[in-house]
């Protein structure tokens, strides 16, 4: 960790030194940068991204790395995706890309279309985002009627944060219009231009703040910046809880979480993913779990520490609802919010497991296994994973032979299962037939 830091702090050192001005015509180069050219020449280096560069740099379209992969290069980091801005039209990508057809299968849909954006999957190995520069000549707060243009800095100014409104040419030119490097480098995180503006032209830009925050910015927030944020909040009652959820389960994800999640609570964004509104917020509960989740440098599912907010299967079934969670985190979270005030123990819980049966095994143990983080029982963690369900030694048949009043077989099969899982699974199918007399006459007669 810490010689990723001083690689890091080493890079942004240099790059800093050199970035005299942040224009269309004075880009800085990477190639005096060791730690940042040597990544990026290895991104470049791909026979796909050759052949797409070549393309487009044949039919005079300018095409540049953008977003995320250019930050990760400035990091020294070797981003898991390739994005790409560029001077040509959709109509004009199109026309370039179908010509080849032998190397490209074109992804395209109509929303892509609209907003500049296809993507080019190569070799069928890899595929690559490519979107035409763009201004937002109208906007809603969720989505936006866009211009093409040829102007860089133009569709810069339009970008969320100065961290992402950088690019990188093919030749290690890299593009910093509005001090992206240093905010970068100092873990400022900074809307371009006034935050206010971009906050009212897309309202999720609120929650990528904090995402970005908690991965890349340092202690202290930007006063302007949380001011703006409170006056643009209630515009979260717009975003499609799907969204607000995508970027959620990212913010909490990093172990920089613990800093964020409490400013959000502050600026009030809980109240529009299905929290009640008036609630009042102890964040005793998050602070423990994150404190469990990250004890080990386990993975662990967003959903687990999110859980740590919800106050009771009510209030959870309306956020649930909000934030269109997934089946398996639905349950995920109710099965927490169930078991977490109990005394909870392993042999409970396979239990649990085993009455379920086979058809529920996987998710069973999947939400205990959550659980398990969630309380800071990594011992428990450890045995679960490796445990698989025995099989059940009773066969139905047996226990027809033995019952008069066949409407009670699931009850007795039910009870011979509690009993089989209560003794560590250790006992055997006559033991088990054994107990069916006693446990009929357990059973209220209707």
């Amino acid at each position: 960790m810490f010689v990723n830091r001083l690689l890091t702090s080493l890079v942004f050192k240099n790059i800093h030194s050199s970035v005299m001005c942040a224009s269309k015509t004075c880009p800085t180069s990477l190639e005096q940068l060791s730690e940042c050219y040597n990544v990026f020449k290895t991104v470049i280096s791909t026979p796909q991204l050759q052949f797409l560069h070549s393309l487009f740099k044949n039919a005079n379209y300018e095409l540049r790395i953008a977003g995320g992969a250019v930050r990760d290069i400035l990091n020294g980091k070797l981003p898991q995706d390739v994005d790409f801005a560029t001077t040509a039209t959709p109509k004009q990508m199109i026309e370039l890309l179908n010509k080849h057809e032998e190397r490209v299968r074109l992804i395209i849909s109509e929303s892509g279309i609209a907003h500049g954006t296809i993507i080019a999957r190569i070799d069928n190995t890899q595929q690559y985002e490519v979107t035409t520069l763009r201004i937002d000549k109208k906007t809603d707060g969720r989505r936006a009627e866009v211009e093409f243009i040829k102007d860089w800095e133009l569709d810069a100014l339009r970008r969320d944060l100065t961290i992402n409104s950088m690019f990188l040419d093919m030749n290690g030119n890299l593009y910093d219009y509005f001090n992206g490097v240093n905010h970068l480098k100092s873990g400022i995180i900074r809307f371009v231009g006034n935050a206010s503006d971009r906050i009212k032209e897309d309202y999720l830009r609120i929650l990528r703040y904090f995402r970005f925050f908690a991965r890349y910015g340092s202690e202290n927030h930007d006063d302007e910046t949380l001011t703006a944020i409170r006056d643009g909040i209630r515009g979260l009652e717009f975003i499609s809880g799907e969204r607000l959820w995508i970027e959620t389960k990212k913010i909490l994800q990093h172990k920089r979480s613990i800093d964020v999640i409490p400013i959000m609570v502050d600026v009030g964004t809980l109240r529009y993913m299905g929290f009640d509104k008036d609630k009042s917020y102890d964040l005793t509960e998050f602070f423990k779990v994150h404190s469990n989740l990250y004890l080990k440098s386990s993975e662990f599912e967003p959903v687990t520490l999110f859980s740590s907010l919800l106050g009771n299967e009510d209030e959870a079934m309306n956020v649930i609802k909000r934030l269109r969670f997934s089946k398996v985190e639905k349950f995920c979270s109710l099965f927490i919010l169930r078991h977490r005030k109990q005394s909870v123990n392993l042999r409970s819980i396979k239990t649990e497991i085993a009455i379920s049966g086979k058809s529920e095994f996987k998710n069973l143990k999947k939400y205990a296994l959550e659980l398990f983080k969630y309380i800071g029982d990594y011992d428990s963690v450890e045995d679960l994973s490796n445990w698989q369900l025995p099989a059940f030694p009773v066969r139905g048949t047996s226990v027809l032979e033995r019952i008069s009043k066949k409407k009670l077989v699931t009850k007795v099969i039910l009870e011979l299962k509690t009993l089989w899982a209560k003794s560590d699974f250790s006992m055997t199918e006559d033991e088990l037939l054994a107990e069916i007399e006693t446990i009929v006459k357990s059973i209220p007669q209707e």
